[in-house]
């Protein structure tokens, strides 16, 4: 788990907290089929965030055969 750049604009304010989190991934087989969004805004959506707090990234990785990274984000 990494943390992930985020614009000041989105991590600026008066008491950030982080009681929504959201998560989106996105899964690869073989370099040749990649499918998901691991997307800030998608993992936004799935936890219905307006205001993100933190955002982190999470990778798996089988030898480059199977691969998957999940972006996290937290907020209200």
């Amino acid at each position: 788990t990494t943390p992930h750049g985020m614009t000041k604009l989105e991590a600026a304010g008066q008491a950030k907290t982080g009681d929504k989190v959201g998560e989106s991934c996105a899964t690869g087989i073989l370099m040749l089929a990649a499918f998901g969004d691991a997307s800030m805004d998608a993992a936004k959506k799935a936890g219905g965030i307006t205001d993100v707090h933190s955002v982190e990234f999470k990778s798996f990785s089988v030898l480059g055969i199977y691969t998957q990274g999940c972006t996290e984000v937290h907020g209200k």
